[in-house]
């Protein structure tokens, strides 16, 4: 049987490990001259933990990639129950077992509760 390499999105050495809580700061959009896109502003948390919900589903992992209509979360959680966003760890969640691509459309909130920075190893 021959070796397939996984597709680049969800190579480890693309995913930025993060010893410490660090927040993305959003405030340098607020200078540029237009309102910035959904990619603008989703380019600011590559690398970091974030918290997607959608309509039905909420995710948790590593922003891996933003492209036109799309984004990449490496090590991807289905989140159940998140509970407070202050909390350490969601309720309840489960790991995917891959990367998950999200439809930009399918976006309601983008966000790092808490929560987000639980390891995503275990």
């Amino acid at each position: 049987m021959t070796k397939v390499a996984p597709p680049f999105f969800m190579e480890k050495k693309m995913v930025k490990k993060k010893t410490e809580k660090e927040r993305v700061d959003l405030g340098s959009l607020a200078k540029l001259d237009s309102v910035p896109t959904r990619q603008q502003v989703l380019q600011q948390y590559i690398g970091q933990p974030v918290a997607v919900l959608c309509a039905r589903f909420a995710y948790r992992g590593i922003l891996s990639l933003v492209g036109d209509d799309y984004l990449i979360l490496a090590q991807a959680r289905a989140v159940e129950s998140s509970g407070a966003s202050s909390a350490e760890r969601p309720n309840s969640e489960d790991p995917i077992g891959s990367s998950v691509m999200v439809s930009l459309d399918a976006l309601e909130l983008v966000y790092q509760p808490n929560w987000v920075f639980a390891s995503l190893d275990d």
